[in-house]
């Protein structure tokens, strides 16, 4: 049986948990840049073995079947590849990672802990590594805050903006070729919730899709997800020095 959101389990597992990963995360980014670099891609590899051992889970245990719902790439799924794209890349584009995983992974990261619907699921093995997974993200989050990696202007959230809406176009790809392909009953891609095929089940915005329309409502929820993280991103620029 699933643990209940809001329960005994949710709360401490949120609260706690993200509390561990902030102050780990403030202990951590006390090192060098290129170790912190270092940390980030150690925890790209971490996710993505434990994304490997969940769909193997799914496959074998829960559905026989490839299942399009848990596809990686939400938007809490894509900062397992920009950690492991980290060494590859050069300073503006680890720059441009880096506040994306502060402004962006940090909002969906919250969100999905404050309200872990599709979290809370009847193997325990599964709701574990859902919540470690997002617990992660909370001190890959904190790590690029507190170790300044993060770009501290505006053009840096601009990059972070093109690198968001990027993913988001590979998340529509993603949502298309999954629903063309055929997936099991009662079962349907949604990356980065923004399918174009069914009304959106975030809180907040399946009445909006109803009333105004699948297409709107998504410009309308992408919008909103650009200005929170707009907003951290402020946070960000006035606790750190500005740059030129």
């Amino acid at each position: 049986m699933a643990p209940q959101m809001f329960g005994a389990f949710h709360i401490t597992a949120a609260l706690g948990g993200g509390a561990l990963a902030v102050i780990l995360a403030k202990i951590v980014s006390r090192r060098p840049a290129d170790t912190l670099y270092c940390v980030l891609f150690v925890c790209g590899v971490v996710m993505a073995c434990s994304e490997i051992w969940k769909q193997v889970f799914y496959y074998r245990v829960v559905f026989h079947a490839f299942n399009w719902w848990y596809f990686p790439f939400q938007l809490c799924s894509v900062p397992m590849y920009l950690c492991l794209a980290l060494p590859a890349l050069k300073e503006r584009g680890k720059t441009a990672v880096c506040t994306f995983l502060w402004s962006f992974t940090f909002l969906g990261a919250a969100a999905a802990l404050i309200y872990p619907q599709d979290m809370l699921r009847p193997y325990a093995a599964l709701t574990v590594h859902a919540f470690a997974w997002h617990l992660l993200l909370v001190f890959i989050s904190f790590l690029c805050f507190f170790g300044g990696l993060a770009g501290r202007n505006g053009r840096s959230f601009g990059g972070s903006v093109l690198l968001f809406f990027a993913l988001a176009l590979g998340a529509t790809a993603v949502n298309v070729i999954g629903e063309r392909a055929g997936t099991i009953p009662g079962t349907y891609p949604n990356m980065f919730y923004i399918s174009p095929y069914h009304l959106s089940d975030q809180p907040g915005f399946r009445g909006a899709s109803a009333a105004i329309g699948i297409g709107p409502s998504l410009a309308v929820y992408l919008g909103c997800i650009v200005a929170i993280a707009g907003v951290l991103h402020l946070v960000y620029m006035k606790t750190h020095p500005r740059e030129p």
